[in-house]
């Protein structure tokens, strides 16, 4: 019983990514468009998660940006995951996942 502890430790440490809404995966064609210096708002355009989702990033500022790219070793994009925001110009930053929310649809 002793050995299973952890592996149950580890089911509910990643409970909460999968239990709402909040779910971008980014092995699924997505779109992700800059709201705000450290802010976009993604969507799954195929799957089974195609809920709008509020990411909170690193990046230092995300308007500059032409294309944005997700990536996750897991299902659901979480908190430490790596966001590349590359410009037109060619110069890119890479930064983490600071924040998945569902975004509040009015």
């Amino acid at each position: 019983m002793k050995r299973f502890l952890p592996v149950f430790g580890l089911v509910f440490a990643f409970q909460p990514a999968f239990a709402d809404d909040a779910c971008l995966n980014p092995h699924f064609n997505y779109r992700a468009q800059p709201t705000g210096v450290h802010d976009l708002v993604a969507e799954n355009t195929i799957g089974t998660h195609l809920a709008k989702v509020r990411i909170t990033t690193s990046c230092i500022d995300l308007h500059d940006a032409d294309t944005i790219s997700l990536n996750t070793a897991f299902g659901c994009l979480g908190k430490g995951d790596d966001v590349v925001a590359t410009g037109i110009d060619g110069r890119r930053q890479r930064c983490i996942v600071t924040k998945v929310a569902p975004l509040a649809t009015p």
